[in-house]
């Protein structure tokens, strides 16, 4: 499953209810708001060690000024890739 992130880790808890929910096979996606928790490496630690991909728009991340502050391990991708993404994904949940 795809789940999709809209808003900061730092605006509510919709990050922390995700990671609570993953099964193996899932991956994030941050948008909007959601990018804020890609420049926030504690954020995610607990996903990224149990090998969860997580990506980033990148139009999200420059229309907010953190595109050069991601971490290493989030992957930032065009909205070609969110389009490929959201085909190999049946099922997106959003959190917002």
């Amino acid at each position: 499953m795809l789940h999709m992130i809209f808003s900061s880790p730092f605006q509510n808890r919709a990050l922390q209810q995700c990671m609570a929910q993953l099964l193996p096979g899932d991956e994030i996606l941050l948008l909007q708001d959601g990018v804020v928790a890609a420049t926030a490496p504690g954020q995610l630690e607990s996903v990224l060690t149990q090998g969860v991909a997580v990506y980033a728009l990148d139009t999200d991340l420059l229309a907010r000024g953190l595109a050069g502050r991601v971490v290493s391990e989030v992957e930032v991708i065009d909205h070609n890739r969110f389009v490929e993404l959201t085909v190999c994904h049946p099922n997106c949940m959003k959190w917002a």
